[in-house]
């Protein structure tokens, strides 16, 4: 249920983020992107953003580059408010509190989607494909198959590098041929070493970091 509701969690909030944009707004979204762009790129990863316990330490920050935004429960169970920072962008990134009145206590932090300028200290980021992740990890690791509830989750990274680290990952493909990979659909653990999944070499649309 875990990994169930970090998937949910990633899918809606990218779906309510993205509601919030309009065609007229490009040029704007356009010099906000470069604005950002600019910033990560002096130096900024996406580890330093864990320092930020509250939303109003994010603001002191970034003044209007933070917005409220809300999640959603899984199985529509609810809302919650959450804040991102850099809204509707490439490089937007989602943050959870532990308390979520006060929106305070960072619980984790999400980014999502097919490619930002954030990092993690490992140098992953969307699009990372599995071969990279594996010699980061420095061996095989274990994912969940494709086209159902926990799709493209990291099930283990089999006492890696990445084993005791506080991320998440979802990996996903949009090869055409994906369904004819009958080993990497559906409820089973996919070595990354599969000959398939070797074949394939699916990257990362999703990341999460815990405090």
């Amino acid at each position: 249920m875990k990994h169930y509701t970090l998937i949910l969690s990633f899918l809606l909030i990218f779906c309510a983020c993205n509601s919030n944009s309009s065609n007229t707004d490009n040029g704007k979204e356009d010099k906000q992107n470069n604005k950002t762009s600019t910033i990560i790129k002096k130096g900024f990863q996406l580890n330093d953003l864990l320092q930020f316990n509250s939303e109003a330490a994010l603001k002191a920050k970034y003044g209007n580059k933070v917005k409220r935004t809300l999640g959603y429960l899984p199985e529509g169970m609810g809302e919650y408010p959450n804040t991102t920072l850099f809204p509707d962008t490439p490089n937007a990134v989602q943050f959870e509190w532990k308390d979520d009145k006060k929106m305070e206590g960072l619980k984790k932090i999400n980014v999502f989607g097919n490619k930002t300028d954030w990092k993690t200290k490992e140098g992953i980021t969307l699009g990372t494909d599995m071969k990279t992740l594996e010699k980061i990890n420095q061996k095989p690791f274990k994912f969940y198959g494709f086209a159902w509830d926990f799709s493209g989750h990291i099930a283990s990274w089999e006492g890696g590098l990445l084993d005791k680290k506080t991320i998440g990952l979802i990996l996903n493909s949009d090869d055409k041929n994906l369904h004819k990979l009958s080993d990497l659909m559906g409820d089973v653990e996919v070595n990354s070493a599969q000959a398939n999944a070797q074949k394939l070499n699916p990257v990362v649309i999703g990341i999460s970091l815990s405090k």
